[in-house]
């Protein structure tokens, strides 16, 4: 009693050091992206520059990305922590533990998409503020070129930060990092090439280059954009994921538990990394269940389910041998029961 008493302390303490250094640079990230899109548009009103205009909304939109970051480590990742110790002692918290993963990663899907279609309405502004620039830009000229190139240098330092901490998506794979790195540093180029040309003295250059570059990269961004946000309107809709291989899974499942059956099988996905699988499974005795659950498990994981939820249903010596819901079925029998009660 002691051992676990003693090994539970040393969980929560393991927990909430590394909470409390996951928080603080989530919130570092936060103080960063926010405080740095300020100085950017304060430069921008003296320098006039759309590029660095078009770079510090795109730094806000990763601040707004920082902000979900930081509630899912600081609020989520607690609640999640404390449902999981109370599962040590109550085991009916098992679905709410569940429900606290769904939630979390359903929150972050929701947030990520919302800050992609912010980042194309950003895009969408500044096009149309460079394509009149365009007509007018003989009236003005960019200044503070060296201020220019001073912040497009702590620009790189901080998006690159960036690049590495911030849940793009919540997808980590390596096919993910180039498109990462062009959704976060294409606004950075495009600065640091107008400020590299102004300070060089191409001042006439630039005057037209400054609109024609914003707009490029406005649509580079777009289309980052709405290609990521459309990635996730299947995770949003709940349907049925390419990754989840269900061809023949019915025969396979029979070839492995020739004496279990399954009805009421929902797959949907919550980020484009987390497959959740729920089943009604029908057990001739409850020792099956007993064996069974964890070989069953393996079988969905090894189909791409990160998370099954079975909802086992035992037979009796009455049942049929069909597949009915075994639940529904209970149901019926009381709905006609109260029917017939109320007939009399």
């Amino acid at each position: 009693m002691h051992n676990k008493c003693s090994s539970s302390m040393m969980d929560v303490s393991i927990f909430y050091n590394i909470q409390h250094l996951s928080e603080a640079y989530s919130i570092l990230l936060l103080l960063i992206f926010g405080g740095f899109s300020l100085g950017e548009m304060i430069i921008y009103l003296h320098a006039h520059s759309l590029a660095l205009r078009l770079a510090a909304c795109h730094t806000i939109d990763l601040a707004v990305i920082c902000a979900g970051h930081v509630w899912k480590k600081t609020i989520v990742n607690k609640d999640h922590f404390k449902l999981k110790t109370m599962k040590k002692i109550h085991s009916k918290n098992n679905n709410r533990l569940m429900r606290s993963k769904l939630d979390k990663n359903r929150f972050m899907t929701m947030w990520f998409v919302v800050c992609m279609v912010c980042m194309v309405g950003f895009c969408v502004v500044n096009i149309i503020h460079s394509l009149q620039m365009l007509i007018h830009r003989h009236d003005f000229d960019i200044h503070m070129p060296f201020t220019l190139l001073i912040t497009v240098l702590v620009e790189f330092i901080v998006k690159s930060i960036g690049i590495i901490f911030l849940d793009f998506g919540l997808t980590y794979s390596r096919s993910t990092i180039p498109i990462r790195t062009l959704f976060i540093l294409s606004p950075a180029f495009a600065v640091l090439t107008i400020a590299a040309l102004r300070y060089l003295g191409y001042s006439y250059l630039v005057l037209w280059l400054d609109p024609v570059l914003t707009i490029c990269t406005c649509f580079i961004l777009s289309v980052l954009s709405i290609l990521s946000a459309a990635d996730y309107i299947s995770v949003l809709l709940m349907a049925v994921p390419k990754e989840v291989k269900l061809e023949n899974f019915e025969s396979k499942f029979k070839l492995r538990f020739p004496g279990e059956k399954f009805h009421q099988l929902h797959v949907w996905a919550d980020t484009k990394n987390h497959f959740n699988l729920s089943v009604h499974m029908r057990f001739k005795k409850s020792e099956n269940y007993l064996q069974n659950f964890q070989s069953i498990k393996s079988f969905f994981s090894e189909h791409g389910i990160t998370m099954a939820v079975l909802q086992p249903e035992f037979e009796k010596a009455t049942t049929d041998s069909g597949n009915e819901c075994l639940f529904e079925k209970k149901s019926e029998i009381i709905e006609t029961k109260e029917v017939e009660t109320a007939a009399v």
